[in-house]
């Protein structure tokens, strides 16, 4: 909060107090030019995967049970990436039967001692049909192995292989990066709808240079929407030097000074900032200064603080007035 540096209570030798409408915005709009670098990836190659499977066979698996099964691959220690695990044969065998007996039921017969199965001593006789009343599903994933459950819902026991398949990254996908920087014109708005309601669209546009990012122009927008939205007060302060204390106030004040004024009949009694001076020595050699006063957004409006403020320094007939930024 600014402090304020003199006071005059009720010494005044007039005063004018104005409410105006004149310095309200409340749709504020910049347009700021900023510096935006875009970065593309390109890929110069797809990744390069390899792949592999492990098949497991097993015998007399019993009916209506489930097994879970610790499947490895033959990478090593290399991460592999588990695809799918499925029965793709499940047969019901019987053994020491008649070749006549196993052909006639739909069965493939293997005497003893069969090249395909040499460790048999007996005829064995399989059923094959029974491939889709088992079922395997991938439970747990590891960097090398998985786990298989494998349920067995037939009514009998059951020999089964089970084929499992994965894959493996051999070569990474292989990028590089492109930048391009561009100069690019960004709108940048603060709107209070309720002052908006209340004295209709009021627009401010402001214009920034290079340099500025869209971040920093939306905090000052929003500073200028809070200290523009609502009208402040402005008085017109007439002083007399009819003592030394009076002359040296007005021989010592000066514009940008905040000073405090009270006036009980007008039930005033707040900080101002002194934006015009006029100093007049009348014939008989009293002096008289007249101060255009705003008083303190912050103070009167409750944003709690005012660092900056503007400050009229001189009219033009051709724009206006001119204002000293923050």
């Amino acid at each position: 909060m600014a402090a304020s540096v003199a006071t005059f209570d009720n010494n005044m030798a007039d005063l004018v107090f104005e409410l105006s409408d004149r310095e309200i915005y409340n749709d504020i709009r910049s347009e700021i030019d900023v510096t935006v670098t875009d970065t593309d990836t390109v890929i110069d190659s797809d990744a390069i995967y390899d792949g592999g499977s492990r098949s497991i066979d097993r015998e007399n698996m019993g009916a209506g049970t489930s097994v879970d099964i610790d499947v490895y691959s033959l990478t090593g220690d290399r991460k592999v990436n588990w695809l799918n695990a499925r029965i793709t044969y499940a047969s019901n065998r019987f053994q020491n039967v008649t070749q006549e007996w196993c052909e006639g039921l739909g069965g493939n017969w293997y005497p003893p001692f069969d090249p395909k199965y040499p460790a048999y001593s007996y005829s064995v006789c399989y059923f094959l049909s029974f491939q889709a009343q088992m079922d395997a599903e991938i439970i747990a994933e590891y960097d090398n192995y998985c786990t298989v459950r494998v349920t067995n819902n037939a009514a009998v026991a059951l020999d089964f292989h089970l084929s499992v398949t994965y894959n493996f990254l051999l070569r990474p996908i292989q990028t590089h990066e492109v930048s391009s920087t561009q100069q690019v014109t960004l709108t940048v708005r603060a709107i209070d709808d309720t002052s908006v309601l209340k004295y209709g669209r009021r627009v401010m546009n402001l214009r920034w240079a290079l340099g500025q990012t869209e971040e920093q122009m939306q905090i000052l927008l929003d500073a200028y929407l809070d200290r523009h939205s609502e009208p402040v007060d402005n008085i017109t302060m007439t002083l007399e030097g009819h003592d030394s204390t009076l002359v040296t106030q007005i021989l010592t004040r000066k514009i940008s000074d905040c000073i405090t004024v009270i006036n009980d009949e007008m039930s005033i009694n707040a900080d101002y900032f002194i934006n015009a001076i006029d100093v007049n020595k009348h014939v008989d050699g009293l002096l008289e200064a007249r101060y255009v006063l705003e008083r303190l957004r912050g103070a009167a409006y409750g944003s709690g603080r005012e660092d900056v403020t503007w400050f009229l320094i001189g009219t033009s007939l051709l724009d206006g007035p001119h204002f000293l930024a923050p």
